[in-house]
């Protein structure tokens, strides 16, 4: 009889059903679909996938009333994230929505009829376990129009707005939990690299992308993904805040990046190694050949053990009288069609001085800082078309 069993197919449940309808779709040829019918298919396959993960969440909740599962797990999220391969975060979804469903039969109607998505029935039952039943089965109605109107983002905006009106008690607590949890994590990898991450809670967000946002705009030409820009803007932001004298002292001098590196590599000598970074360590020596065009310089000098000698007095490797007829002169970085002015650029030097280059005006273009990693690290050369023009020749 077990032989037997074993060689019976499956019932067919309902959801069974749904499985094989889906599994019979993703084998028909989509050469022969055209985009009218393609446009129709992804429209009814994901709310089909709305409405299926919906009603897992009702199976999920009757399995949990049923008893703890036997496997051990310590909770139905560890459970299902274990048993169905899924992030404890969207097995927490589930599990809520699951919990709050039976209370909120409109949202359950709404998403089973295709008529909002599963995130915006998340959104309802998340707020359900905030405000109470009591609560939501008064505005539920009024919350599922809405949310056939707006996209998740939007209505988990109005949702939240929605839970400060009814229990703004409850609305703050969870706003000093957020900012009690704000943090930001900074290490260094030993590669040389650094990892930045952490929690921003919304005044700490909405204040930071307000800074970042005008500094991350597209320059021409520019192949960054918007994670890139977004680095490289909160990288010009700070050099604004050092340059801008607005920070403490700190050993009684202003904040600024600190390079030790050894003549030979600011000559380009064969061999010669690179810089070293303070706080950051070894970096390699064409940056710092570039920080090294337009900086605050101070020359050591260091005997056989590598003690300092003497140090001489500090001063710019581009003169202020000549940076400000430089300003003049170019009026915006130099790279063909980008418009960052003076203030946002640095002087680099055409005939890079490894090569002898003389800090000379005629030696000298104003570059943003983006455009002039092209020409150091970026391998990008100038060359002089005539007396004063000049073109950008790529790698």
């Amino acid at each position: 009889m077990a032989s037997v069993a074993a060689a019976l197919p499956p019932p067919q449940t309902p959801a069974r059903v749904a499985l094989l309808a889906v599994q019979a779709a993703a084998e028909e040829q989509l050469e022969t679909l055209c985009a009218s019918a393609l446009d129709e298919d992804i429209d009814v396959l994901l709310k089909v996938a709305d409405a299926a993960q919906a009603d897992a969440a009702r199976r999920l909740r009757r399995r949990e009333q049923l008893g703890a599962p036997s496997d051990g797990a310590t909770s139905m999220v560890a459970w299902l994230s274990a048993r169905c391969r899924m992030a404890p975060g969207r097995a927490a979804d589930l599990v809520c929505l699951g919990r709050q469903l039976a209370e909120l039969p409109e949202t359950s109607r709404a998403v089973r009829d295709g008529e909002i998505g599963f995130q915006h029935a998340s959104v309802m039952a998340h707020t359900a376990s905030q405000v109470g039943a009591e609560a939501m089965r008064e505005a539920e109605e009024d919350l599922v129009a809405e949310a056939r109107r707006f996209d998740v983002r939007r209505f988990s905006h109005l949702a939240r707005h929605f839970r400060d009106c009814v229990d703004a008690g409850g609305a703050l607590a969870d706003a000093n939990r957020d900012h009690e949890r704000a943090r930001v994590h900074l290490s260094q990898t030993f590669g040389g690299c650094w990892r930045l991450d952490g929690w921003l809670d919304p005044e700490g967000g909405a204040l930071l992308t307000t800074a970042l946002n005008p500094l991350m705009k597209p320059v021409p030409g520019d192949r960054r993904s918007g994670g890139q820009r977004r680095n490289d803007a909160l990288l010009e932001l700070c050099r604004r805040l050092l340059d801008g004298g607005g920070l403490p002292l700190a050993g009684g001098q202003r904040p600024h990046l600190v390079v030790s590196v050894p003549v030979e590599t600011l000559r380009g000598e064969p061999g010669a190694p690179g810089g070293d970074l303070r706080w950051s360590g070894p970096v390699v020596g064409e940056l710092v050949r570039r920080l090294f065009c337009d900086a605050v310089c101070t020359e050591v000098t260091v005997g056989p053990a590598g003690g300092p000698l003497a140090v001489g007095d500090p001063g710019r490797t581009i003169p202020p009288r000549l940076r400000y007829r430089l300003n003049a002169r170019d009026g915006r970085c130099r790279f063909t069609d980008c418009t960052r002015p003076p203030e946002w650029c640095e002087a680099h030097h055409i005939r890079p001085r490894e090569r002898r280059g003389p800090t000379l005006l005629e030696n000298l273009v104003l570059l943003c800082h983006f455009h002039h990693t092209c020409c150091h690290e970026g391998g990008w050369t100038i060359r002089r078309v005539s007396e004063t023009g000049i073109e950008f020749v790529p790698p």
